[in-house]
């Protein structure tokens, strides 16, 4: 089975990254760029390998989201590590990938001006009030 031919990568069953960020990874755009599979000249990364890269990935946002926020490095690396090794260790993977983004939301809103951190106090009681 070649997936050149078939014009779409197929998968057989769900492997570990598609329940990881919970939808499918489609590489037919970078198939046909190299005309081929890729997988005969080792051009796609392994499956372990675009996890470790994933988690690795996550664990960056959550440090630069965290550098940005508190100005702390050593903090920042230090939940990022906590971050990186619990993802490879398989716990709570998703978890923390959604909370790599939503740190990433906030560093953003802040950046842009929206959501000032004079106002943070105001905001989180306001939010509390408003979910009970």
């Amino acid at each position: 089975m070649r997936a050149a031919q078939a014009g779409r990568l197929r998968v057989e069953k769900p492997s570990r990254l598609v329940a990881a960020i919970g939808h499918p990874v489609e590489a037919a755009p970078y198939l046909q760029e190299f005309g081929q599979t890729g997988e005969e000249k080792g051009v796609l990364p392994k499956e372990d390998d675009r996890l470790a890269l994933l988690w690795l990935w996550n664990a960056l946002v959550v440090f630069v989201a965290l550098f940005f926020l508190s100005r702390a490095p050593f903090q920042s690396a230090l939940v990022a590590v906590f971050v990186w090794v619990s993802c490879a260790l398989g716990y709570g993977v998703r978890w923390l990938l959604r909370g790599g983004l939503t740190l990433a939301a906030l560093a953003l809103a802040v950046f842009a001006g929206w959501l000032p951190p004079e106002k943070w106090g105001s905001s989180f009681r306001d939010l509390w009030a408003l979910l009970n």
